[in-house]
């Protein structure tokens, strides 16, 4: 017995070695396993959050925003009531005479010139709201 004892340690360390080794195998994949699923979690919430949030605050166009384009023909003023201003525009063929509030942005557009006029709608009002004219181009 006495010539195997040497040997003896030497096992014990290899068990050790060994079982230090499944020990830490298995401790890295239930670190790495918990880590990903916190991960996880927390990717899945913050994406869920932000889409939930930013998606309320969106811009998206509104319905009461209108769009003409076509050739403009004349900005001017109702004679009788209301008083209320109007611009003329050709657009597909279909004269169109829009009400809108006094505004500059006709100022130095010519007949015939080709436009994109931006209007928003206001409730409870008889005209609409100028927020951008283009020009196109002539005619």
């Amino acid at each position: 017995m006495w010539p195997y004892f040497p040997t003896l340690p030497k096992a014990f360390a290899a068990i050790a070695i060994v079982g230090a080794a499944i020990f830490a195998w298995v401790k890295r994949k239930v670190v790495a396993s918990s880590a990903a699923a916190a991960t996880g979690f927390a990717r899945d919430h913050f994406w869920s959050y932000v889409r939930k949030n930013v998606q309320s605050t969106t811009a998206t166009a509104p319905s009461n925003q209108k769009a003409y384009k076509g050739l403009f023909l004349i900005y001017g003023t109702y004679q009788n009531y209301p008083h209320e201003n109007f611009f003329e525009l050709l657009q597909d063929g279909v004269t169109l005479k829009v009400p809108v509030w006094k505004t500059n942005f006709f100022t130095g557009i010519q007949h015939g010139t080709l436009v994109e006029v931006d209007t928003e709608v206001v409730p409870g009002a008889r005209a609409e709201l100028v927020r951008r004219v283009r020009v196109a181009g002539k005619k």
